[in-house]
């Protein structure tokens, strides 16, 4: 992936949070694409992914029956930038 397909990549998935993540099928879609995205972004699409994950725990989002499984998968993407290796669970397993 080059650097001009990974922009444009993310202005679509920063286009897409501004304007259709009052949605609960666009949180869905976003927190898949964003998972698939995490190793190319910078420190600024971290900082609002890690925004996205407080929405997705957020209570409006709770009875969401997705939540928890691209919760897990953003977590676990940007850990996987940030840290070298997959989030852990409190359980000690990991999401992968």
């Amino acid at each position: 992936m080059n650097i001009h397909s990974t922009q444009e990549a993310n202005m679509k998935i920063t286009r897409r949070t501004l304007n259709q993540l009052n949605t609960m099928s666009a949180a869905s879609e976003l927190a898949a694409e964003t998972a698939c995205c995490a190793r190319t972004a910078g420190q600024g699409q971290r900082m609002a992914w890690r925004n996205a994950i407080d929405w997705l725990t957020s209570p409006a989002f709770r009875l969401h029956q997705y939540r928890n499984i691209h919760t897990q998968m953003l977590r676990g993407a940007l850990c996987t930038v940030d840290c070298g290796h997959p989030h852990e669970n409190k359980d000690g397993s990991d999401n992968e």
